[in-house]
């Protein structure tokens, strides 16, 4: 099991499902010895909006302001906001991040975006990303509730597939917990014993499919080189949903790792 998880939780209210199963992941991992520390993120006011006040000392083009070249170079000066530092050792420490949210417009909430958009600027890289990607290493998972159940998140549901609407956000396997609000107290109860469950084994899950760094030619706009391509010319479905080939997506490739 991982020594160190961050949980970036998103949800304003204590007595929310998405509470229940935060903390039942807290006491899950602690009780299997792991350090556990939440980033609250509604509790803690984080700024979601990426702007300017995330540099301190001013940019170095404010008439062609790009947030990614500017984020990238502050943090290598270490002229990052606060906020976004505290973030980062935390996350630089994590073995495990698990993100805990409700499921806005087939989404994460805006206030975890804004997360994303402002602590992972650093790590972005064009030579240095995917499986080469400095957290190479850490693993992240989903864990979210919906409005809806299973069936509208289906292949054949209004909503679409539910493994298009997840790539590429994850590495375990997600936590879905399927329309709570609706469900009887003792549905709520097995969802999330289902939930403690799974985190007694989590870490020695395998993990999603993604299509290695080195499957794509970086002189030639990143696409798949032509002998990966003739690898999987004979193959029923395609690599991955997002680079599908033009073939049938892989059946439940974003619910369940490929073993």
């Amino acid at each position: 099991m991982a020594k160190k998880v961050l949980i970036v939780y998103a949800h304003e209210s204590p007595a929310s499902f998405n509470a229940a199963a935060k903390d039942a992941a807290v006491a899950s991992l602690t009780a299997q010895g792991c350090t556990v520390e939440v980033s609250d993120l509604y509790a803690m006011k984080f700024k979601a909006a990426a702007t300017t006040e995330d540099i301190t000392g001013g940019v170095k083009d404010a008439e062609n302001f790009c947030y990614a070249k500017e984020i990238k170079l502050a943090s290598e000066e270490g002229r990052l906001a606060e906020d976004i530092k505290k973030e980062q050792e935390k996350l630089k420490e994590a073995d495990l991040v698990i993100f805990q949210f409700p499921m806005y417009w087939s989404s994460v909430p805006a206030i975890m975006k804004g997360w994303m958009d402002r602590v992972l600027g650093f790590a972005y890289a064009q030579e240095k990303r995917y499986s080469e990607g400095i957290f190479k290493d850490k693993k992240a998972m989903l864990s979210f509730t919906t409005d809806c159940p299973e069936s509208v998140y289906s292949d054949t549901g209004i909503n679409g597939d539910i493994n298009v609407t997840l790539w590429p956000l994850q590495v375990f396997a997600p936590q879905i917990f399927w329309d709570p609000a609706t469900g009887s107290p003792e549905s709520r109860s097995s969802m999330l014993e289902g939930w403690r469950t799974r985190l007694q084994n989590l870490c020695g899950e395998a993990t999603m499919y993604f299509a290695p760094l080195d499957y794509f030619d970086k002189e030639k706009g990143f696409l798949l080189k032509p002998e990966v391509k003739e690898k999987y010319a004979s193959k029923e479905c395609g690599l991955t949903v997002g680079i599908h080939m033009g073939k049938p997506l892989p059946a439940n490739s974003q619910t369940k790792a490929r073993v």
